[in-house]
């Protein structure tokens, strides 16, 4: 299959994700996400652009967007794009604001030969596991305060626990949460999102065992396309290139808070 048969399957698994959070409100060309129950998740609360923009029009789009979140009691606008921006093109004040963000495609070969650590359980989070997910969320957390630390696990936790949606599975040493990741499929496509493993236990294998048991339960499952996604700033881009995980294609968030 094709790079440009992969790209529009990823884009619309995204979509499906979202919309486990969000409500979406479409209007000429753009798409409003929206999560009353935490509106202040950059990641749960933006506007997608469907369609390209030139210039002029990005700009002014963007200060009438800005104007529109005012009017709705918002302190930011978060912008999110299909393909990659030319940061050029963004009004320079709003610049700072954009980043880049790198979707890798998990091919079964290259997942099948990673290697593995048979000291860790990979299990999905239940009733039963919700305190250690929420511990390891607290020490993986980058920035925020705990007040939205938590916040942000009790609404995510709500759609874990739920029939339908994504699932978060964490990867247990010794009964200890180390790492995490959710897992999302259609039945076709697997994404999977915010992996993270707890700072003391980097660079041990972990991340990798819990991609690679992840990856192959959603082969088994019958997906023909698993990946994952980073931004230019994240250091884990390098580990998923050296694991072979194949770059397919990037993206544009831009983050503007007033």
């Amino acid at each position: 299959m094709m790079i440009e048969e992969w790209i529009p399957r990823m884009h619309q698994l995204e979509e499906e994700y979202y919309e486990e959070f969000c409500e979406r409100t479409d209007d000429q060309g753009v798409s409003r996400y929206q999560d009353d129950l935490i509106h202040d998740m950059y990641s749960h609360n933006f506007t997608l652009i469907r369609e390209p923009l030139a210039k002029d029009e990005l700009a002014s789009f963007i200060e009438r967007e800005i104007e529109r979140r005012k009017q709705g009691g918002k302190d930011f606008l978060m912008l999110k794009f299909p393909v990659a921006v030319d940061h050029t093109d963004i009004p320079e004040r709003y610049r700072d604001g954009a980043t880049d963000i790198e979707y890798y495609r998990l091919p079964l070969v290259v997942v099948q030969r990673l290697p593995e650590r048979e000291d860790l359980e990979i299990i999905r989070v239940s009733e039963l596991l919700l305190d250690e997910a929420a511990e390891l969320d607290e020490l993986c957390e980058d920035g925020e305060s705990l007040d939205f630390t938590q916040r942000r696990f009790q609404r995510r936790s709500q759609v874990y626990l739920s029939d339908s949606g994504p699932d978060q599975y964490l990867a247990l040493l010794d009964w200890e949460a180390v790492g995490s990741c959710d897992f999302y499929s259609n039945g076709t496509t697997c994404t999977l999102e915010d992996f993270t493993v707890d700072p003391e236990y980097r660079r041990q294998g972990i991340g990798t065992s819990l991609l690679k048991s992840l990856a192959l339960r959603a082969y088994h499952q019958g997906c023909d396309l698993v990946f994952l996604t980073a931004d230019t700033k994240e250091t884990a881009r390098e580990m998923y290139r050296k694991l072979g995980f194949e770059k397919m294609t990037e993206s544009t968030e831009l983050l503007i808070k007033f």
